[in-house]
């Protein structure tokens, strides 16, 4: 049983000056007026992909500073641009092993998200799909998925209440209409205790109900369908470690479909 419970693309390079070396060594560097705020440029992109990269730096047509990071594949794996000292935008790129663009992530210069996308392929390597996630300071609000010809297949949007948590998620289809929403309700520490399901029409298809112990662990969960009819149901123990003790599984009958044990590994 499955529960309900995430492009930058820079213009055209009028003027160019290259630097390379490496994340563990020095790099060379083009001796031009501009080298000098490049090398802070370099100095000030701090990446966070794994591996020994080459590093390489220009200036493109609106005179900002794109440094650039590769690896060892020779994919573009991240992209600093910098307007002066100020960084203006950081994009991560993530490939298959027949360098395929896997993911690109935008973020922000203070690290949140802004922009990711996916890209899924065939057997062939052949683009099947993407999606795109839209966020606002680093929260996911709106993902859209395209076909490979880049039409819109669906797309879903979020609400969030007062405590900036998600409330609500609609999915729409590719015509702009309403396919099914979740609405998530909170206990007064904050934890999700109700999620429930609704056809596009606002008719309930099914929801589940979460309990806690005192000291905030999940041990219970409770599915229902759009008739409030229990379907199935989890009992969570614990060691007093914290620790999960065991995870059983019931049918609406109550009756005991299936029980694992699990060792405390605090001893």
């Amino acid at each position: 049983m499955q529960k309900a419970v995430s492009l930058l693309i820079l213009s055209a390079v009028l003027l160019s000056i290259l630097l390379c070396g490496c994340d563990s060594g020095g790099k060379e560097e083009e001796t031009t007026d501009n080298s000098e705020s490049i090398s802070v440029a370099i100095e000030k992109s701090s990446p966070i992909t794994k591996g020994n990269l080459i590093t390489k730096a220009k200036i493109d047509g609106n005179n900002n500073i794109n440094v650039e990071f590769y690896d060892n594949n020779g994919n573009l794996a991240e992209l600093f641009v910098w307007d002066g000292e100020n960084q203006k935008s950081h994009t991560v790129m993530t490939y298959s092993e027949s360098k395929k663009m896997i993911t690109k992530e935008e973020l922000t210069p203070t690290g949140n998200h802004s922009l990711f996308t996916s890209y899924q392929y065939d057997s062939s390597d052949a683009l099947v799909q993407s999606t795109v996630s839209e966020y606002e300071d680093g929260i996911l609000t709106k993902a859209t998925t395209y076909d490979k010809d880049n039409n819109v297949i669906g797309y879903s949007v979020s609400e969030r209440n007062d405590s900036d948590q998600v409330s609500k998620i609609e999915r729409y289809d590719g015509e702009d209409k309403l396919q099914e929403y979740f609405v998530y309700d909170y206990d007064e520490n904050g934890r999700t205790s109700k999620s429930s399901t609704y056809n596009g029409d606002g008719t309930l298809k099914k929801y589940t109900v979460f309990t806690f112990n005192d000291d905030g662990r999940l041990t219970e969960e409770h599915y229902y369908d759009g008739n409030d009819k229990l379907t199935e149901y989890y009992i969570y123990d614990y060691y007093e470690s914290g620790n999960r003790k065991s995870l059983s599984y019931y049918g609406a009958d109550g009756k005991l479909i299936s029980s694992d044990s699990f060792e405390d590994t605090t001893h």
